[in-house]
């Protein structure tokens, strides 16, 4: 969950590259304090003018829980007492709770994702607004797997040092050295100097860091074919990936064809020992996920790690696919 300084900062800068000078900063909301006590516990109000309207946004609280069956009669409880549009701003939302709340026409703005406001006639969506996400950075290849390798396999430290877990996905001092700048230039940790090396080191909780990067984040996946014969690698280097994967992690049922990773140096040993790929699913072939790093990020694993599948399939439009990695996300393991 990300703290509120954080969530503050990216509604702001969501609402920047959206609206620019439509858009006024972030304060705070002065009739908040009128409010009964079940809002104020369940929500922080802020208060900015949109595009000519004082506007009040309800950001969930971290210990609140709230739910969003009960959550059009809080925002028009708020509305009623605050005098003003008021627009839910969570930090996420799946797909399908997004359709829920346009169904009810509940205003919500998901920063980086979706900003919907039918009382304002406004509706940016990930669809409508790919030139602000085309401003967005993105971790290289090489900085995101150092990153979710930390996460997943280092213990909770202050400090640790980047050159340890470089050497375990084979990438050379300078890769790595980049990858710390990256990290320290993305605010994703800072750079400490312990004698003569370079530590990095963590300012917040594991799953307050994986919040923070999920903007930053790309999948994995760089090219996908099928194949017809199998690949000749031993089982150990081999994990399952997409649907493949998250029917093993969750409720979704097994697909008709099989989904592996690999890396291009995988592929490329695969097609020069004789393996036939193609572009297209044809009969009796299995689907072949190229990464863009090392996609045995976690040992003695059938899958690929789950911080990686998240990220190759978060954009899939299937809602039982949706539904099956929020059930994926309860089970991330701090």
């Amino acid at each position: 969950m990300l703290d509120k300084s954080a969530m503050n900062n990216m509604l702001q800068q969501h609402l920047t590259d959206v609206l620019g000078s439509e858009a006024s900063e972030l304060g705070a909301c002065a009739r908040a304090a009128l409010l009964p006590y079940f809002l104020q516990d369940s929500f922080s109000f802020l208060q900015l003018n949109l595009a000519g309207h004082d506007v009040a946004l309800a950001i969930p609280k971290a210990s609140a829980g709230v739910s969003l069956k009960g959550i059009r009669a809080q925002l028009e409880a708020a509305v009623n007492l605050l005098q003003m549009p008021v627009v839910f701003c969570p930090a996420s939302l799946a797909s399908y709770e997004r359709r829920n709340l346009i169904e009810q026409k509940v205003s919500f703005i998901v920063p980086s994702k979706q900003m919907y406001l039918p009382n304002l006639g406004i509706d940016l969506r990930e669809n409508v607004s790919q030139a602000v996400h085309k401003k967005t950075p993105l971790l290289s290849p090489a900085t995101q797997a150092l990153l979710l390798w930390y996460l997943l396999n280092e213990k909770v430290a202050e400090r640790w040092h980047p050159s340890d877990i470089g050497n375990a996905l084979g990438y050379t001092p300078m890769t790595v050295s980049r990858a710390v700048s990256e990290l320290v230039s993305f605010g994703l940790a800072e750079s400490v100097t312990v004698g003569r090396s370079k530590w990095l080191q963590m300012q917040n909780a594991k799953a307050d860091i994986w919040a923070h990067a999920k903007p930053y984040l790309r999948s994995p996946v760089k090219r996908v074919v099928w194949g017809l014969t199998s690949i000749q690698l031993r089982p150990s280097e081999i994990r399952l990936a997409g649907i493949s994967a998250l029917a093993q992690l969750s409720m979704l049922s097994d697909p008709s064809t099989q989904c592996l990773a690999i890396t291009l140096n995988q592929y490329n040993e695969a097609i020069a020992a004789g393996a036939q790929v193609f572009p297209q699913p044809m009969p009796d072939t299995n689907e072949w996920q190229i990464w863009s790093y090392n996609p045995a990020m976690v040992a003695k694993s059938k899958t690929v790690d789950v911080l990686s599948l998240w990220l190759s399939l978060k954009d899939n439009s299937s809602e039982r696919v949706q539904m099956a990695l929020d059930e994926l996300q309860d089970k991330f393991e701090w």
